[in-house]
């Protein structure tokens, strides 16, 4: 059974064992990390991009699959961060370039 440690000082393996055996949903882990972002970040401007809402989404699919899948994925659940050099879906690769905020990694692809 899970301890009074918020969500987002737990690690992975803690993450995703409390995910599957159901003591914590997929949704309260985003909502609790992104509670702490929106804590923390002002200060040190760590993440410069939030994709909440299709974390969100991703997180309510993932506990729909939860609910009907026996065998989910080892680390369904457990959220990440991506650097702005990585080229994402729904995020700009602006290498925390300001000019490129807007860059769409779709339009940067060489034909």
């Amino acid at each position: 059974m899970r301890t009074g440690t918020p969500i987002w000082q737990l690690s992975a393996l803690e993450i995703a064992r409390a995910i599957r055996e159901k003591e914590i949903s997929c949704k309260e882990v985003i909502v609790s990390h992104f509670e702490r972002i929106e804590t923390v970040n002002p200060n040190i401007n760590a993440i410069t991009v939030t994709l909440y809402d299709s974390a969100l989404d991703a997180a309510q699919k993932a506990d729909q699959l939860l609910a009907s899948e026996k065998n989910p994925p080892p680390l369904l659940g457990v959220p990440m961060t991506v650097k702005e050099n990585i080229d994402c879906e729904g995020s700009a690769t602006s290498f925390a370039v300001g000019a490129l905020k807007d860059a769409d990694p779709r339009r940067m692809l060489p034909m």
